[in-house]
């Protein structure tokens, strides 16, 4: 086995056994909408209504075609829960009562495992070159050890693409940066992938602009030469519309009406349209960017923390800006570029939580390895350890900190539950 995959396999193992826990005292622990369901004797993870609806969907998928259903927009993750529960269904005797038998919870719980592996793995990739192996294993750690992991990853649910999409947005800027010469028919194939992206999960469309600016960026780099860049981006839209546009063709004939949760719900995007009409509409898109920053905040903390101190020490070696722009420049770029692109994104959709939020941390990631690695080559070997041993430090201590946070939908006032881990990682927090 490759050594990136086995690093990625074994940081998603690691988390995955630490983010199991034993059962509440209190049951309102969990919160709203949240039962414990036990895993592995007596250790299990809380579980929400919309695992279970999940679960429903991948056993009857007919059902994503009946009027009003709130999953029509994830088609494609309920159908592969289904495909694959059918593949494991002789192999497993599990009924919908015995959850850890049930093949299509194993279908689904097994899906979140590969996405959350790819994101790993395309991490690792961003940082092919040698001289990263310094910083990728830190921030590889960090990229899995958060709370969208840790309370997602046993229960079926699309949220494991709050960390593969912003490092696949990055990935994909990365490579029509260096392909920007890319023919329009295989831009539209892309496209295509991209738009399947989406019937998993909508943040899928970021990798659109992110592809487009890769295309831009590359093409200014090469001289502007190759075909019309007005034909590959028309290529690249039309061919991400194909699927989404099938597929609501195919809900309304059948249902009558495309429904949408996201907006009907929750008014995701269209909120701008109710702040228009409110008395006050400033006032009301303050209000709500306000609130994204102060959640955005509460997840990604950490690794903007970690992004800073490495750039005020980067500073203070003395790296120089146009030396580490020449060496680094086109990671940083897709780091930017995704992060700007993350923001808009989900500050635009007016309906925030930190699972969602997560997706501003794999690029601060991103760039704080860049600055480490810059940093590393700046100082004496003697410091370079130094540093290594500081961010390894950091990056374990921050999982001890996840692993030992109340978890699941913790209600205002609750204490939450904790994983068994954390008398391991932090013995004293009882």
């Amino acid at each position: 086995m490759p050594r990136r995959l086995l690093v990625s396999v074994g940081l998603v193992l690691l988390v995955a056994a630490l983010s199991l826990t034993p059962p509440p005292a209190d049951s309102r622990r969990l919160g709203f909408l949240m039962v414990w369901m036990p895993l592995v004797d007596s250790l299990g993870f809380p579980y929400n209504m919309d695992a279970a609806r999940f679960i429903a969907l991948g056993e009857h998928p007919d059902r994503l075609l009946e009027k009003g259903n709130g999953r029509q927009s994830r088609p494609a993750y309920v159908a592969t829960g289904y495909v694959l529960g059918s593949l494991l269904r002789p192999l497993l005797p599990g009924t919908s009562s015995a959850i850890v038998t049930n093949p299509t919870y194993v279908a689904f719980v097994t899906l979140n495992f590969v996405l959350l592996i790819a994101a790993v793995a395309l991490w690792d990739a961003l940082f092919a070159e040698r001289r990263w192996t310094f910083a990728v294993l830190p921030t590889a750690l960090l990229l899995v050890a958060n709370r969208v992991v840790r309370d997602f990853l046993w229960m079926p649910h699309t949220q494991m693409f709050n960390v593969l999409v912003p490092v696949l947005t990055m990935t994909t800027f990365a490579w029509a940066v260096r392909h920007p010469r890319t023919t329009a028919p295989r831009l539209a194939a892309i496209g295509v992938l991209v738009g399947g992206l989406f019937l998993y999960y909508g943040s899928g469309v970021v990798l659109v602009p992110g592809i487009a600016a890769g295309l831009v960026a590359g093409r200014r780099r090469d001289g502007g030469v190759g075909p019309s860049l007005g034909a590959q981006l028309a290529a690249l839209a039309l061919g991400f519309a194909v699927l989404p546009i099938v597929w609501w063709v195919v809900v309304v004939l059948v249902a009558g009406e495309f429904y949408s949760a996201e907006t009907a719900d929750f008014r995701q995007f269209v909120w701008m349209l109710d702040a228009a009409r409110s008395v006050r509409p400033l006032a009301v898109v303050a209000r709500r960017l306000s609130t994204f920053a102060w959640i955005t905040a509460q997840i990604a903390w950490f690794p903007a923390t970690l992004c800073a101190a490495a750039g005020v020490a980067a500073f203070v070696a003395g790296v120089e800006r146009r030396r580490l722009v020449d060496a680094h420049g086109s990671l940083l770029a897709a780091a930017g570029v995704t992060l700007a692109l993350v923001v808009v994104f989900f500050a635009g959709m007016g309906w925030y939580n930190e699972r969602l939020e997560w997706n501003v941390a794999p690029p601060l990631l991103a760039i704080a390895a860049v600055l480490l690695t810059a940093l590393a080559e700046r100082v004496s070997p003697p410091a370079r350890v130094a540093i290594a041993v500081v961010a390894v430090a950091a990056s374990v201590g921050w999982l001890g900190h996840v692993m030992c946070e109340p978890r699941g939908e913790v209600t205002t006032g609750t204490a939450g539950v904790r994983s068994p881990a954390c008398r391991v990682l932090v013995p004293f927090s009882g």
